[in-house]
């Protein structure tokens, strides 16, 4: 969706692709640009160095989908260190699967 390919189709190709296989829980991770960027370094790859729009654009998808799909989805905060974010991701998995 970053580079302004139609979302429906993009969400079609990738049930083709996983034979409509679907998760049972989605984490998506938050972090504001500012961290993002701090995150990265000096060494970007092609989709890294895409700029700020397209990651945006990119962002944005992934909120519509997890506001589309709430029961599947989780938005969790990710600015805080490994440690604080992977004790989030855990809580919310145990809390969502039961395990």
């Amino acid at each position: 969706h970053g580079r302004g390919l139609d979302p429906a189709w993009l969400a079609s190709l990738a049930a083709w692709a996983a034979r409509d296989l679907q998760p049972d829980l989605v984490v998506l991770l938050e972090v504001p640009e500012d961290v993002a960027a701090a995150r990265l370094g000096r060494a970007t790859d092609r989709i890294e160095a895409a700029g700020a729009e397209f990651h945006r654009r990119v962002a944005g998808s992934y909120r519509d989908q997890a506001a589309a799909d709430p029961d599947r989805w989780v938005v969790l905060d990710g600015s805080g260190t490994p440690d604080e974010v992977a004790s989030l991701v855990r809580a919310a998995v145990s809390d969502r699967l039961g395990i």
